[in-house]
């Protein structure tokens, strides 16, 4: 009888470290409204949110926080890249000014940019053809994006879009 009981707590711990990082659920959604954020997930019973000021320790599988602590910028003397508007609704504004202007063709063979959602797939990319471009939103959900400035290959500058 006891061999049974050990073999059958043996197969239980196998099956649970199988199943230890999913959460079955039927529904769930994360919303921001101002300075407001509300994120859930039915189907999971137990989790925990532990902070000290400093750090946060969350348990459990529905991660509502997301913290972008730095993106990384490389300076270059003479360019100026700026985003706008931001909120965006149905476009956003790409200006690039450099001192190289007065040599158009020579300049922008080098610069793209690329949109990103928040899962980190690119949703867009193009080449930078003048000082200003106008990259639509509209067909866009209303979400957290971000446009990554690139020359040559190399990220210049991101910009972290919000979509209304």
């Amino acid at each position: 009888m006891r061999k049974k009981i050990e073999c059958f707590l043996i197969i239980l711990s196998c099956c649970s470290l199988c199943f230890s990082q999913q959460v079955i659920s039927t529904a769930g959604c994360h919303s921001v409204n101002g300075t407001i954020q509300l994120s859930w997930t039915i189907g999971e019973p137990v989790i925990s949110t532990l902070s000290n000021g400093s750090y946060i320790l969350t348990q459990g599988m529905h991660q509502g926080l997301l913290l972008i602590d730095a993106i990384e910028e490389i300076e270059l003397s003479g360019l100026e890249i700026s985003a706008f508007p931001n909120p965006a609704n149905e476009f956003v504004n790409l200006k690039v000014t450099n001192e190289l202007t007065s040599q158009p063709d020579e300049m922008w063979k080098e610069f793209s940019f690329q949109l990103y959602d928040m899962n980190g797939k690119v949703i867009m990319q193009n080449q930078i053809v003048s000082t200003e471009t106008v990259i639509k939103m509209d067909n866009y959900a209303p979400s957290t994006y971000f446009l990554k400035v690139s020359i040559d290959k190399k990220s210049v500058k991101t910009f972290k879009i919000i979509k209304q």
